[in-house]
């Protein structure tokens, strides 16, 4: 399945034809796949070692601008939707959540507006997908974005599954079958 779903996004993004989900009036051409080297400094900022579908696709079709929602971001450089990849991991494990623990390995991939997100998990070769949508609990929270949980607990309340792997996720996509 992986040389045949690299060799069908190859021709999605050369044909140019319907880039991604949304967007698609404004979205910029696909970047140009990321660098051996970038891959690399990316895993290393991570702290994960990519699964293989992930690498290839960064690595043979493109640093983003492709994909579900408004395109998947690129890892460093390439597409950005508010930051890359790495700019959003770093962002997610600092700070702003300093009572909630953001999973590791777990990153922005796809945009879908109003904070929602494609998520992917690097740590386990599945590379399965996860929907991040944190608005129920914040529409209903008048003080802050933390009011009311422990430094203990983490956002997997925040987390829905969308496709078991990363593979199959783009696969869906390519088909016109993925769900929002």
């Amino acid at each position: 399945m992986t040389d045949r779903l690299i060799e069908e996004l190859k021709a999605r993004v050369v044909s140019g034809k319907r880039l991604t989900m949304l967007g698609v009036a404004d979205m910029p051409k696909p970047f140009q796949p990321a660098t051996k080297t970038e891959i690399a400094h990316a895993e290393q900022r991570l702290g994960v070692h990519f699964p293989t579908i992930f690498r290839r696709v960064y690595g043979e079709v493109g640093n983003g601008g492709f994909g579900p929602g408004y395109g998947m971001i690129g890892l460093i450089t390439g597409h950005q939707d508010e930051g890359s990849i790495i700019s959003h991991y770093e962002f997610d494990t600092g700070v702003l959540w300093e009572n909630w623990r953001w999973p590791h390995g777990r990153v922005r991939l796809a945009h879908w507006g109003c904070s929602i997100w494609s998520c992917v998990d690097l740590t386990t070769e599945a590379a399965p997908v996860l929907r991040f949508d944190p608005n129920g609990f914040i529409e209903s929270s008048e003080d802050t974005r933390d009011e009311g949980l422990e430094p203990s607990e983490s956002l997997e309340q925040f987390f829905v599954a969308e496709k078991d792997g990363f593979g199959d996720w783009l696969s869906d996509w390519l088909n016109g079958t993925l769900k929002f």
